[in-house]
């Protein structure tokens, strides 16, 4: 179980391959910009960018995250991590509390029904530090 469950303000991703900066603003609580300053290459808008990277970019903005590959998606809130056979890409999502928060369309699923209509599994969970 992650130990905060902050209030999650809409990002909408504003390319195809930004999922990882609009969910790190949406976790952290910054803007779009923000996020993407702390990202700091150039190629997320256009190639996407590895978890790690989001992970090293929350340490920047002073929200540092850890990575969880068991997650609870009932009771877990952070940046999950999700593919299907039919992506070419892992996509990055929030999920809070058996919600999950899509920045690319701006939709909101319970996990099940995402993961059904996507075919698709979590990986990961990059979730907020305990002691930040």
């Amino acid at each position: 179980m992650t130990p905060h469950s902050p209030v999650i303000r809409m990002v909408k991703q504003r390319h195809k391959t930004d999922c990882g900066v609009a969910t790190l603003a949406m976790l952290t609580g910054v803007t779009y910009e923000e996020a993407l300053l702390a990202i700091k290459l150039p190629r997320v808008l256009t190639e996407g960018v590895q978890l790690r990277v989001v992970r090293d970019a929350s340490r920047k903005l002073g929200k540092p995250l850890v990575l969880h590959r068991t997650i609870d998606p009932d009771n877990d809130t952070g940046i999950l991590g999700v593919v299907a056979d039919t992506w070419d890409f892992e996509h990055l999502v929030i999920l809070k509390d058996g919600i999950i928060i899509d920045g690319q369309d701006t939709s909101i699923w319970d996990f099940d029904s995402y993961m059904a209509a996507h075919k698709a599994r979590a990986v990961s969970l990059l979730a907020l530090k305990e002691d930040a």
